[in-house]
């Protein structure tokens, strides 16, 4: 299945963020019932973002922690933050919400206006605090399946990320540095309201060479891989593309050909209360499969996303199951070639919303059920 083709806007206003807020709120208070606390720190971006239904704390790109903190208690929700923060935050971040200011000096110590909002409060945090317990899978289990309007937003993401990565990869001139094309890519981006959180880019040898390839000055003569994550309102999707000047080798096809059919079994076994160990496990028979036994060794092959870039790997060890309308991305890859995209975990199979019908696509067909991956773009 692919996205539809609705325009919308890509974070929730008005009533749909209220709602929005008001159930994920009322998840965290039953949650805390269930665990016995008082209340729950949270100052990552993920998890900020996810409670006020798109809200943004960052100050610092790189930072997974942002420059605010909301104290949910069975009775309120506080936004601790200085005094540089809190006005924007109040006006752009937290509009609508009912969420009370707790304003910090920015010259004070922070931790101890945190501490003082706790007080003797039995909680746990999101992130690293001395003396307070952190919150685990249980919590973060809590935002994996996606509300309705989350996924409509959802898949109007992923529509706009893909157009964005296949424009540019079309686009793409021999000569073109892995810099200029994250460059290209990012402004293509965030012109269209989306921010990259990831920007992978490879050329020829650093394809092969490389499963992470940050650009560099390298330049593109043959063969290009656009890896991204790009965002909006909190919410994360991935794609990659690969692009060839003229026929790709007898070799980089063979290859190719049999990631597609490694991701697109990934896919097939992705359905919800499917433990997430059983569907890498099929992939990892599908690698032996397609002649590439040790293949999945060099690389992770992805995991749930949604709110953060990965909530958690895949792993042969991983105890996860699926649920229904929890996001997807496997990233299955064979030295010099790679699949991804992201999909919605659904009973009968999964919905792409980062694939579109302006590239060209291999057919595979798994348990009677046909599912299309992208091929290597012949330029």
């Amino acid at each position: 299945m692919t996205a539809s083709n609705d325009e919308g806007p890509l974070r929730p206003s008005g009533r749909e963020r209220l709602d929005e807020a008001s159930a994920k709120l009322a998840r965290v208070r039953a949650y805390l019932a269930e665990a016995g606390l008082d209340g729950v720190l949270l100052s990552h971006r993920h998890t900020f973002a996810w409670l006020t239904a798109g809200g943004d704390n960052h100050v610092v790109a790189a930072a997974e922690g942002g420059a605010a903190t909301l104290l949910v208690t069975r009775d309120a929700v506080r936004v601790i933050a200085t005094n540089i923060e809190m006005p924007r935050l109040l006006d752009e971040e937290l509009s609508g919400l009912d969420a009370v200011p707790v304003a910090v000096p920015w010259h004070e110590d922070e931790r101890r206006a945190l501490a003082a909002a706790v007080g003797g409060l039995r909680v746990a945090s999101d992130a690293p605090l001395s003396g307070i317990p952190p919150l685990g899978i249980e919590f973060a289990r809590l935002r994996f399946a996606l509300l309705p309007s989350e996924i409509a937003r959802y898949r109007r993401i992923g529509r706009r990320a893909v157009e964005v990565v296949e424009e540019v990869a079309r686009t793409a001139r021999p000569g073109d540095s892995e810099m200029q094309l994250a460059g290209t890519l990012s402004l293509a981006l965030m012109t269209r309201g989306l921010t990259p959180t990831v920007l992978l880019i490879a050329c020829d040898e650093r394809i092969r060479r490389y499963r992470h390839p940050v650009p560099t000055g390298a330049r593109f003569t043959t063969q290009a891989m656009l890896v991204v994550m790009a965002m909006a309102g909190g919410l994360q999707v991935a794609a990659t593309r690969l692009v060839h000047v003229g026929p790709p080798s007898e070799e980089l096809s063979r290859r190719h050909r049999a990631v597609v059919a490694i991701d697109a079994v990934l896919a097939a076994a992705s359905r919800p209360g499917v433990r997430v160990a059983d569907a890498l496990a099929a992939g990892i028979a599908a690698y032996r499969h397609e002649g590439f036994p040790d293949e999945w060794r060099s690389h992770h092959q992805g995991g749930p996303t949604g709110y953060a870039t990965r909530e958690y790997l895949a792993t042969p060890t991983c105890a996860e199951v699926f649920l229904e309308h929890q996001p997807m991305a496997w990233n299955p890859s064979i030295a010099g070639t790679k699949s991804e995209d992201t999909f919605i975990v659904t009973a009968s199979g999964p919905e792409y919303v980062t694939l579109s019908d302006r590239w060209p696509t291999h057919a595979v067909t798994v348990d009677g059920v046909t599912i299309r991956r992208p091929a290597i773009l012949e330029r």
